[in-house]
C-alpha cells in the first residue's frame, strides 16, 4: 500500500515529501522492508522542526529476519556514534560505516531466534541495506548489496530546464566486481558459477549419506562441501560466510558512503528501490516517471476547482506499476519490489499549499471560484 508523508523543516534546509509502496510480487513471501523517520529538535519536539531525515529499503534473502532486523536497528546504531550528531561530514560518514558494521555484529546474538534452514542449520538469512540521511541540506547516504539509490537532477541548461536525469548514487556490489573478488578471495573466500551467474561460496557441513557407514567411511567422507550460495558481496547478516582462519566474512558488512551537497533548484527527488525494482526500471525511467506524476499532478491541482489541496499521483505507486507489468511482459517470476520516492522541495511552505494558492489565484483570474469543502 503506499504511504504519503509531507514535513516541512527548518533544520534540514530543505522540504521533503515522501511515499511508499511495495509489492510481493509472485515470491512465496515478502522479504523487502522499508522505512523513514523524522528525528524532531529535542528543544521543540511539539513543532515540526525536523533535526534529520532518514530513509531506507532493505531486500532480505534467505529469510526476512535479517532485513527486519536491520530495518528496527541500524539508525539507532547510528546515532550511538558521536561523530554522527558532529558537523563533520567525515564523522558523519564514519559513524553511518561503524552502524552498519554495529548492526551486522548484533545479529549474532538474535540469529539463535531465527529459522533455521531446511536441513537444521543456522539461519542464512541477510539483507541489502540502502539508506539516505537528510540534515543540513546534505544527503549522506550508506549502501550494502544491489538494492540502489537514485539521485533525480534538472538540467541547468536554459533549453532543457524541464528535463530530469538520473545520477546514481550507488554501486551494485557483485561477487563478479573484479575488485569484490579480489577481497572475498582475500579472506579465504571463492566463487563458483550457477545459472550463468557468479556466487560467493558456502563451505557448509556435508549431508550424512546414512547411519549403516562404517567408522572408517564416517572419517574419510568429506565433511564440508562447496556450494554456489549467494550473488550478492556485501550485505547485514550472511553469518554464515564468516572465515574463523581470516576473521572476515566473505559477504562484507563493510558499506559504501558518501555525501552530496544539496541544491533544491536541481535536485529534484530521491529514489531508494529493491533490485525487484532497478532489474526492471533504469534509474532514467524511473526519474522520467517521477517528474511526469509531479507534471500531472500540477496539471490537476491547476485545472480542477474541486481537487482537494493534498491531492498527489503517487510516483511510488506509479514505479512498483511499472516494474511488475514489465515483469509480467517478460513472462518472468516477479521479485519483491519496493520503491521509496522523497521529493526535495526548497524551504518554506508545503508544495501542496503553494499549489493550491496559485490555483486559486488562476481560477479568479479566470472568473472561477473554488467550492468550498463540506
Amino acid at each position: 500500500m503506499p504511504i504519503d508523508s509531507r514535513m516541512q523543516s527548518f533544520e534540514i534546509g530543505i522540504n521533503l515529501r515522501v511515499t511508499e509502496c511495495m509489492n510481493q510480487g509472485m515470491r512465496a513471501y515478502m522479504e523487502d522492508f522499508a522505512t523513514y523517520y523524522f528525528e524532531k529538535c529535542p528543544d521543540k519536539p511539539e513543532s515540526d522542526r525536523i533535526k534529520f531525515a532518514y530513509f531506507g529499503v532493505f531486500d532480505g534473502h534467505g529469510g526476512a529476519e535479517a532485513a527486519k532486523f536491520a530495518k528496527s536497528h541500524l539508525l539507532s546504531e547510528i546515532k550511538k556514534i558521536d561523530g554522527f550528531w558532529s558537523n563533520d561530514d567525515n564523522a558523519v560518514l564514519e559513524a553511518i560505516r561503524q552502524g552498519f558494521i554495529n548492526t551486522h555484529k548484533a545479529m549474532w546474538n538474535e540469529r539463535g531466534n531465527w529459522a533455521k534452514t531446511s536441513r537444521g542449520l543456522d539461519s542464512t538469512a541477510g539483507t541489502t541495506a540502502s539508506i539516505a540521511i537528510v540534515r543540513n541540506r546534505k544527503l549522506y547516504t550508506g549502501h550494502v548489496g544491489d538494492s540502489a539509490i537514485v539521485l533525480g537532477c534538472r538540467d541547468t541548461r536554459e533549453q532543457s530546464r524541464d528535463l530530469w536525469h538520473a545520477q546514481a548514487l550507488t554501486v551494485e556490489h557483485k561477487p563478479s566486481n573484479p575488485k569484490e573478488r579480489e577481497r572475498i578471495e582475500r579472506a579465504g573466500g571463492s566463487l563458483m558459477r550457477k545459472g550463468g551467474v557468479y556466487r560467493v561460496v558456502w563451505r557448509r557441513p556435508a549431508q550424512s549419506s546414512g547411519a549403516d557407514s562404517s567408522p572408517q567411511q564416517q572419517q574419510q567422507r568429506q565433511l564440508f562441501e562447496s556450494v554456489p550460495f549467494l550473488a550478492v558481496a556485501r550485505s547485514l547478516g550472511d553469518l554464515w560466510s564468516y572465515d574463523k582462519n581470516s576473521s572476515e566474512f566473505h559477504v562484507s558488512p563493510e558499506p559504501d558512503v558518501q555525501c552530496i551537497n544539496l541544491d533544491y533548484s536541481k535536485h529534484k527527488c530521491l529514489i531508494l528501490g529493491s533490485d525487484g525494482l532497478w532489474n526492471m526500471v533504469a534509474p532514467d525511467s524511473a526519474v522520467e516517471m517521477v517528474h511526469i506524476c509531479e507534471r500531472s499532478t500540477e496539471n490537476k491541482v491547476f485545472t480542477d476547482p474541486d481537487v482537494p489541496q493534498n491531492f498527489f499521483y503517487n510516483p511510488s505507486g506509479s514505479l512498483v506499476q511499472m516494474a511488475m507489468q514489465r515483469w509480467m511482459r517478460a513472462d518472468l517470476r516477479a521479485d519483491n519490489i519496493t520503491a521509496l520516492v522523497v521529493m526535495l522541495d526548497p524551504p518554506g511552505r508545503p508544495m501542496s499549499q503553494l499549489r493550491s494558492e496559485q490555483r486559486d489565484l488562476t481560477l479568479a483570474r479566470l472568473g472561477l471560484q473554488r467550492e468550498s469543502p463540506t
